[in-house]
């Protein structure tokens, strides 16, 4: 792992050996310890070949640091003041004879509406940093797109 962080320039992540969630069929799986991120090799990791296993431990070294960059929800931080200010604006309209479960109901849509497109901006904007990060070391040029 400590090559591979080297040629990309990142840190590199302790690997330790482990049991492994069936959710992951690469046979390794992130955690975090006492806010560290370590990643857990499990024995379905043994089965790939060496060029698979560099590719997992690849994308798994570039895409941590941006992980732990922005580990706080970006959606969280957008979509709890519109709730907070949809709950004020909920209670005058209660006071002006709206029907509560109107309100409500329309402040959830809201709420959800906000919460996924602040996920998808923040997930667009993660996505082009992990790919930028990859382009970089190979030697592949950038577009004006990413």
């Amino acid at each position: 792992m400590g090559d591979i962080a080297a040629r990309f320039g990142v840190q590199p992540l302790d690997v330790e050996s482990g049991k492994v969630s069936k959710m992951f069929p690469e046979g390794a799986q992130v955690r975090l310890r006492k806010g560290r991120p370590v990643l857990v090799v499990g024995d379905a990791f043994d089965n790939h070949l060496r060029a698979e296993q560099d590719y997992i431990l690849t994308g798994v070294a570039l895409i941590m640091p941006h992980v732990m960059r922005r580990r706080l929800l970006f959606a969280w931080a957008v979509a709890l003041p519109l709730a907070l200010s949809l709950a004020f604006i909920g209670g005058g309209v209660l006071a002006s004879g709206i029907p509560a479960w109107l309100t409500f109901s329309v402040s959830l849509v809201v709420y959800w509406i906000c919460y996924y497109a602040a996920h998808m901006a923040r997930y667009r904007r993660f996505n082009y940093r992990v790919d930028r990060s990859r382009k970089r070391p190979s030697g592949i040029s950038q577009s004006r797109f990413c």
